[in-house]
């Protein structure tokens, strides 16, 4: 018997062809960001935070790097600073040109 097709992607982000909806949310961060405003976004967990902000990074000026940092793996201080330190030097050094 064939498994069913489905067509909803049920993991991860992948590009804009397959994020649904979320235009205005796009929009205003993207805008907010720009702007030079913080922002915080919150939320229950699988609602789509993550895909949100990754439709974001996808969708900003190339002028602009974007940097994801995961901080559930850290469990003190030293190891968010950690953390964050390296995913801000791999931004850095994956884009030669801030560096220069």
């Amino acid at each position: 018997m064939q498994q069913p097709y489905n067509p909803f992607l049920t993991k991860g982000y992948i590009s804009p062809k397959y994020f649904c909806d979320r235009q205005k949310e796009t929009k205003t961060i993207m805008e907010a960001l720009t702007n030079g405003r913080n922002i915080t976004l919150y939320g229950r967990r699988k609602l789509g935070k993550t895909a949100l902000i990754k439709n974001v990074f996808f969708n900003m000026d190339k002028n602009h790097i974007c940097i994801w940092i995961d901080l559930l793996p850290s469990q003190n201080f030293a190891e968010m600073v950690n953390i964050m330190t390296n995913n801000i030097y791999s931004a850095i050094d994956n884009n030669k040109s801030l560096s220069k």
